[in-house]
């Protein structure tokens, strides 16, 4: 690190320092061929030791390799008590060049020098970093990855993160979910998939925000419980599981799960490798959902047909081949868009593309982050009036897409000149009832739909459309041909 970043570092650390209570303490480790500790253990951040320790973030300058595997191991060797909350915040701008070399075992080696169950926060710095090592040391030890891109501020985001970090009020959160009825035994496990996978700590100004599965219905009751400065907390919270919702006010939840769990699967496939399933599990949520990601965005080619499962699965298959690549800017911008997808807190994760014209109809929400198209609109499309979501490529590289919409809890799907529901089979479209719109089936199909039908008719081309388990094809009106008068 030189220049300009090694003056942010700088920067970045006395911060820090300076934000340290006297009931904390701290140490720093430096490291670039050699690693150097600024004391020998762990000191009390008093007035005296504060003062010594800017004066030595003041004299850190450029070295020569980077040994980030010692440096890990001299950090997490001095922790020694498990009774109090400890974290690591890891600094890089590179790769290993010094000391052990191979990705796997430098994780290895941090896991087993880690003692106490500190919480290790990564910060890559520019482009040149493995994002992938990164990714796997902070999944191991319970913290997060974040990413400062060449023409950001290192001093902003290690801000931002201590400004949360540095006021726990709830460490080793567990939750608990107890039904009125109990579950019968050798019945399935009443509560599944719940995303975040790992739960660590409740800070200052935060919210926990969990999604999952369920298979039990009923009253039941929610238990948060967690450390409070070393006494074990708990509180409880009435819940209703209910079998069906009567309207759509809680659907935002179902994508979210979603949004997390593609998430999930993205950091599944980096850290562990090609996996078929997952892969075909990618492509269903990302078609269902409209969460044209890096590796399904060809999703939002108009020419694909939605029903080519095998074509699908190839395509999305050798898109994941790009995790790959560890370091440079893909690297780095595939594994910050996974982390925004694991840490979404709500469904609408995506940017919200700027509408063709000034005639547009509107829209629903973005979707989550993704791909490019892989084609653009045909330029004839007439339904190109609506806006269209904003996605972005392994480079980072942001583009608008008008061939796929959210709107409310659907995606549509633009395929032949028409609008399709995702959740609508290709041979079910040659058997849709064909209704026009604002005729007189129109209106009382509408009438049936309780004021959810509208909300999918912003197209000027044919929809097709799945409600309640019939299939739809809504024409637009037909066109009111006006005499002009001489």
């Amino acid at each position: 690190m030189s220049g300009k970043k090694i003056e942010q570092a700088r920067e970045a650390l006395k911060f820090v320092i300076n934000q340290l209570q006297p009931t904390d303490t701290f140490n720093i480790v430096a490291y670039d061929s050699v690693v150097e500790t600024f004391k020998p253990e762990l000191q009390r951040a008093d007035e005296a030791t504060i003062k010594a320790a800017l004066s030595f973030a003041e004299g850190l300058y450029p070295g020569g390799g980077t040994n980030i595997d010692g440096a890990l191991q001299a950090a997490l060797k001095l922790l020694q008590d498990p009774k109090r909350p400890s974290y690591v915040l890891f600094l890089t701008d590179g790769i290993p060049t010094v000391g052990e070399l191979q990705e796997l075992k430098i994780a290895s080696n941090a896991k087993e020098a880690n003692k106490v169950g500190a919480r290790t926060f990564c910060f890559g710095v520019g482009f040149d970093v493995n994002s992938r090592l990164l990714d796997r040391i902070a999944r191991d030890q319970r913290g997060q990855s974040v990413y400062v891109r060449p023409n950001e501020n290192i001093e902003v985001s290690v801000s931002a993160l201590y400004n949360k970090i540095g006021s726990p009020l709830l460490t080793d959160l567990q939750v608990a979910f107890e039904f009125d009825k109990p579950t019968s035994p050798g019945a399935a496990v009443a509560v599944s998939r719940i995303y975040p996978k790992t739960l660590v700590d409740l800070f200052y100004g935060e919210q926990l925000v969990m999604v999952g599965r369920y298979r039990q219905t009923g009253p039941a009751k929610v238990t948060l419980s967690g450390n409070l400065g070393g006494e074990k907390k708990s509180f409880s919270f009435p819940a209703s599981f209910v079998e069906k919702s009567n309207d759509e006010t809680h659907g935002y939840v179902e994508k979210l799960g979603a949004t997390r769990r593609i998430g999930e699967i993205i950091d599944e496939l980096d850290l562990r490798g090609q996996n078929k399933e997952l892969i075909e599990e990618l492509v269903q949520l990302s078609m269902k959902h409209g969460i044209i990601t890096p590796y399904t965005s060809f999703l939002a080619d108009e020419n694909v047909r939605l029903a080519d499962r095998t074509d699908h699965l190839r395509r999305a298959g050798e898109a994941t081949l790009a995790l790959d690549k560890a370091d440079g800017r893909s690297g780095v911008e595939q594994r910050a868009y996974k982390g925004n997808l694991q840490n979404a807190d709500n469904a609408a994760v995506a940017k919200l593309a700027a509408p063709r014209d000034d005639s547009s109809l509107g829209a629903g929400f973005g979707s989550g982050r993704g791909g490019p198209a892989a084609s653009r609109p045909s330029p004839n499309a007439t339904a190109s009036r609506n806006a269209g979501i904003v996605v972005q490529d392994a480079e980072g590289k942001e583009r608008d897409v008008y061939t796929v919409r959210n709107l409310g809890q659907k995606t549509f799907y633009r395929r032949n000149n028409q609008w399709q529901d995702a959740t609508v089979k290709e041979d079910q479209i040659k058997n849709a009832t064909r209704i026009k719109q604002f005729s007189k089936e129109y209106f009382e199909l509408a009438n049936t739909q309780g004021g959810k039908l509208a909300k999918y008719l912003v197209f000027d081309e044919p929809v097709i459309l799945n409600l309640d388990g019939k299939i739809y094809q809504i024409d637009p009106p037909d066109p009111i041909a006006v005499e002009k008068g001489s």
